[in-house]
Formats: structure tokens, sequence, C-alpha cells
């Protein structure tokens, strides 16, 4: 893209990264507010089901490190922290080709099957170095952010329980009383193997926004009680800033607003 002098935008092309990049690509990828690399995936139907790659700060795409899973999966996002990088291996599957009506992507979740989260060394070439947790059945379309305590990767996600196939298959319109998507932090030692989490919201929520300055390291929020609005939040998290209203939030500094003027 580029910003012509009325301030629109124009496509310049297609950006392919020299041709390296020859799969899909997330609409969430995350890039490390200290370093300046990019870090993003692509899901498939065919495999490797998933793959993972790192774009140096100057535009260079890295050699693609496949993730290994047993299935064509939905993954709409991921997470990085200061050294790795978190998969998530949920039960929202792409159907059989010849089962797909209409040139549309259908889907089937699994209610059996466990959550499975990976922990891959943001920097490695072999995805089998990836570290599985199992936490119990859900879906997961975004992430707020992930950090590290210790031995434990923090992640905190908006997770949705009871998944309803119909919603993700576009035919519910008006019934969403069983439609649960609330804020999870997620915890996966990496020294003891374990994993387990917590309700952080009772309320529906999605798709939230941090600071991109503290992308992949601790943000801190106050969260309140829509219902009352009492002046006591539900729970503490600090953050030097303060975090914008609205669906589709960012931040931006007053250098950047600045050169927007």
């Amino acid at each position: 893209m580029r910003v012509l002098e009325d301030g629109d935008l124009q496509t310049i092309g297609m950006m392919d990264y020299d041709k390296r990049l020859s799969h899909s690509c997330s609409a969430h990828p995350k890039v490390d507010p200290l370093t300046g690399e990019m870090f993003t995936f692509g899901y498939s139907q065919t495999p490797p089901y998933i793959t993972y790659r790192v774009i140096s700060k100057e535009g260079v795409m890295q050699e693609p490190v496949p993730i290994t899973i047993p299935k064509s999966i939905m993954m709409h996002d991921f997470a990085i922290t200061e050294n790795y990088a978190i998969f998530m291996d949920l039960p929202l599957y792409f159907m059989a080709k010849e089962m797909v009506r209409e040139n549309k992507l259908v889907y089937t979740y699994d209610h059996t099957k466990e959550a499975r989260f990976g922990i891959l060394p943001r920097y490695a070439e072999n995805g089998m170095l990836i570290k599985w947790f199992e936490l119990p059945n859900c879906f997961i379309f975004h992430t707020a952010n992930a950090w590290e305590e210790g031995d434990e990767v923090v992640l905190i996600s908006c997770r949705i329980e009871n998944a309803d196939l119909d919603v993700f298959n576009g035919s519910v319109k008006e019934k969403f009383e069983n439609f649960k998507c609330e804020l999870y932090e997620m915890r996966f030692n990496l020294k003891s193997g374990q994993a387990s989490q917590k309700r952080l919201s009772a309320s529906a929520v999605d798709f939230p926004e941090v600071n991109e300055r503290y992308t992949g390291r601790k943000s801190e929020v106050n969260i309140i009680d829509a219902k009352t609005m009492s002046p006591d939040p539900v729970a503490i998290v600090e953050l030097p800033r303060r975090v914008p209203y609205g669906f589709h939030a960012f931040f931006v500094t007053e250098e950047q607003l600045q050169k927007q003027a």
C-alpha cells in the first residue's frame, strides 16, 4: 500500500516475500515491539496443516516450519512471548472435501476432544520441538496476549465453551443463549508439563486488543462489571496506558498522531 497526497490508500501489489509465501497467512500476525520481527502462520486442508513463519525487521521471510497435528483444523489466531510461539490445536475441523457442499467450507466440531496448546521456541527450525499441553474442550477465535513467568507460559484468550456448530457454519441468526465466550487465563508449565486455566470474565467478550508495544510481555487492565458499573473492578491488571474503547480498537502514540495530522 502507499499513501496518496489526499490521504487515500492505493494498492501497489501482492506481498509474497519474493515468492517465498506459498500458503495462506493468518489475519493476526504478531510483531515483537523490541526486535521488529513479525511472526505468523498459515493453516491448510492438506499437510502440513500448520506452517509457522518468522519475518525479519527488514522484511525477509525465513524458512517455513511445519507444525505436525493429526487433522486439518481451523486456527484463526495464535500468540507469542519473548521466547515462544503458542499454537492451538482445537476441535473445529474442516470436513472432507467430498462432503463440502456448494464450494463452501463446512466445519465439524468434536465435543469430546481435549483442547491442545503447543509451545514452540519462536526461532525453532524444526516443528518437532513443540511441546503440547491439554485443557478441557473449547474453541478460541482470538487471543489477547501472552508472556512468561518463571517456568510458565501464560496465555490470555477468549474461550468459547459448548461451541455451537451452527455459529461457525453461519446458520444462527438470533439465538445465542448457549454461546459463551469468556476471557480466560491459561498457564503452561514447561518444567512440569502441567496446564491450568481460570476464568477472568463472566461476560461474553471477544477480539481483545492490547497496546502492541507490550505484545508478548506482561499487560495489565481493570475489568469492570458493565451491569453495575461499580467502581470496584472484578479484576485488576495494571497498564501504564489507558485502554481504548470500541470494537477493533488500537493504540497510537502522540508522535504517530502528529505524523497523520
